[in-house]
């Protein structure tokens, strides 16, 4: 699905049939698998690994590293790309890398083994238990309360930080890509210290304590930085999200029972990501 509705928009612009509307229309559609996406990545750790919890998290700190790697190139090379190309061009690229990851899934990844087979009805996941056990949990319901506030101020921030490139910075594209980066950067780092530290911690206060480090440094940007400041800033920022994510994400997964585990971590992904549209409108 993100394939065909990411290359729409380069296509139908060079169509001169790219109007405002359908832009929002297609964007929407990118955003629909967003939250079975992430919530079956998390899901399928213990599925892999057993559920023992520093093993969980330590796990996720390899995932976080991987995908922060993303965050680190992806905006600096896009921006560099936008810089030296143009923006239907970049999406082009875009939608490239998910045909790329929908070919790797579907010829190395193999499929469900013969106990997914033989399941019977009992072991049939209810969405019901998972939501009420989002609702109920002592641990799940502020944890997931507290993700939907910090998912509303991350996209705030990745919409803000090309704004701030573009006002305070010259209009400049690839300050924006490196800016971007420069947080992606820093999550990577931090989940290469996640997985050296997370055996050692509890997981809840580790997690906690991150959460502050990646808040506090954004309070420099409103002090009209110079680039290098708002590159330190948000590197910072990212530290703190890279050591946050591992320890917290494996205390919500090992709380969710195995059978509703991968719809109940959708759910809690998709109000999760409900905030960003809150947040950006």
């Amino acid at each position: 699905l993100w394939v065909p509705a990411t290359a729409a928009i380069p296509i139908l612009h060079w169509a001169d049939a790219l109007s405002f509307g359908v832009l929002v229309a297609l964007a929407f559609v990118i955003g629909i698998p967003a939250g079975a996406h992430f919530g079956a990545q998390v899901a399928i750790v213990p599925e892999l690994l057993g559920e023992e919890g520093a093993g969980v998290a330590r796990a996720n700190a390899l995932f976080q590293t991987a995908s922060r790697l993303t965050y680190f190139v992806g905006p600096a090379l896009g921006g560099a790309l936008l810089a030296a190309t143009s923006a239907p061009v970049v999406m082009v690229v875009d939608a490239a890398t998910f045909a790329v990851s929908f070919v790797l899934v579907a010829l190395c990844v193999p499929g469900p083994g013969r106990a997914a087979a033989s399941r019977t009805e009992d072991d049939i996941p209810r969405l019901a238990d998972g939501l009420a056990l989002l609702r109920h949990d002592a641990v799940l319901r502020p944890l997931t309360s507290a993700q939907f506030l910090s998912q509303a101020a991350f996209m705030a921030m990745n919409a803000a930080v090309p704004v701030l490139a573009f006002t305070r910075y010259g209009r400049d594209a690839t300050l924006a890509g490196v800016l971007l980066g420069a947080w992606g950067g820093g999550a990577m780092l931090g989940g290469i210290v996640a997985f050296r530290i997370v055996d050692d911690h509890d997981p809840l206060r580790l997690g906690a304590l991150a959460w502050a480090l990646q808040a506090v440094p954004l309070w420099a940007l409103v002090a009209t930085p110079v680039p290098a400041g708002a590159i330190a800033a948000l590197a910072l920022s990212g530290l703190g999200n890279g050591v946050r994510v591992p320890p917290l994400y494996g205390v919500m997964t090992l709380r969710i029972p195995a059978p509703v585990r991968a719809g109940t971590m959708t759910v809690s992904y998709s109000f999760v990501f409900a905030s960003g549209f809150l947040a950006l409108i």
